[in-house]
């Protein structure tokens, strides 16, 4: 792994002054494959110190237009304790892998996306992520760096940033043992401390089922006050 690939999008970022996530968020890497349709379901639940509950899910529809470009549409919806099920956006994303296999192994790429909000869950969103992800001896490692901006009359100003990371080792046949971890800095316009802050981490396990379907299940624990105190999500992806 060359130190230039690894640490451009970090550098990229702090560049821009910068130090976005929900349980059923994902660490994804940059793969594209031509003429491949994805469909995509995700279920999450958070609970909070008070111990209120918000349950989330998600439909996904992918689609590679060339071994380089991807589109995506995601449907999200909510419900939190008390209150009845709504949708929180849809989104409309846009994939690019800039490089696959180089001479250090690594593959990268980015994500552009379109965050439509429903007219009472606030401004729209646009944010730019980077994908990447590389294997060293037994163990894939994956990280993501986003930076997003809100626009729309209810927009507010500033730069909200996130980085997600994931470890896998292989399991038993096609499955992958891991853990992986959610960083959500906020607003770097008022960047608030640690506990302020959303961070995460727990194990998760996926794997193939067979040929065309693959599943996700994983655990989320708060690591400082802001964040939810558990969260559980689980993923079933079906590829043709």
């Amino acid at each position: 792994m060359t130190p230039t690939r690894v640490f451009i999008p970090f550098l990229a970022l702090l560049l821009l002054d910068l130090p976005l996530s929900a349980t059923n968020a994902n660490v994804v890497g940059p793969e594209v494959k031509a003429e491949r349709w994805q469909v995509e379901g995700r279920v999450g639940w958070d609970e909070g110190a008070d111990g209120r509950g918000t349950y989330r899910q998600r439909a996904h529809l992918d689609y590679g237009l060339s071994e380089a470009w991807g589109v995506r549409i995601v449907w999200k919806q909510l419900k939190r304790e008390g209150k009845d099920l709504a949708t929180a956006s849809a989104d409309f994303e846009l994939k690019y892998q800039l490089f696959e296999d180089g001479e250090d192994g690594s593959d990268g790429g980015a994500k552009l996306v379109y965050s439509l909000a429903d007219a009472d869950s606030g401004a729209d969103q646009l944010s730019l992520f980077w994908l990447q992800e590389f294997i060293f001896e037994r163990f894939l490692f994956r990280y993501n760096l986003a930076a997003a901006h809100e626009v729309g009359e209810a927009s507010r100003s500033g730069v909200k940033a996130q980085a997600r990371w994931q470890v896998l080792m292989p399991l038993h046949g096609r499955h992958r043992l891991g853990v992986e971890m959610f960083n959500n800095f906020g607003n770097l316009r008022q960047l608030a401390g640690f506990d302020d802050q959303s961070h995460r981490a727990g194990p998760v396990l996926k794997g193939r089922v067979a040929d065309p379907l693959t599943y996700q299940v994983g655990l989320l624990f708060g690591l400082s006050e802001a964040a939810p105190d558990l969260g559980v999500k689980g993923f079933l992806i079906y590829s043709f």
